[in-house]
């Protein structure tokens, strides 16, 4: 069974790390008033994102973003790349300069540069 919480910034870490999925309703309020689109979104967190990768990286260093998703979850209780505006975790990896993503039959992957 997943639990999905929803929230604002101000809730409480424990309330956040017992839910599978945390969704933080004032920045998607945000997001849909865009009462001011020079608001700078907050920027993602880089040392979880590679060390992310570093932990399930394969050969040639490449990881697969949902094996990357899953470790992020677990670093990150209610990680979700729409909070550092991006629509979804690929666009994330692209907005990163020091990562490079991939696509292919076997799904998608991200690495270091």
């Amino acid at each position: 069974m997943s639990v999905y919480g929803f929230g604002e910034k101000k809730a409480s870490e424990p309330y956040v790390n017992s839910c599978n999925d945390f969704f933080y309703c004032d920045l998607l309020l945000k997001e849909d008033a865009k009462t001011n689109p020079s608001s700078s979104k907050p920027k993602p967190p880089l040392q979880e994102i590679l060390a992310a990768i570093d932990e399930t990286s394969r050969e040639g260093g490449r990881a697969h973003l949902s094996a990357v998703r899953s470790v992020l979850n677990k670093l990150i209780p209610g990680f979700r790349p729409q909070n550092y505006g991006s629509k979804n975790l690929t666009t994330l990896m692209e907005s990163i300069p020091s990562l490079e993503c991939e696509s292919n039959s076997d799904g998608s992957y991200v690495k270091r540069k």
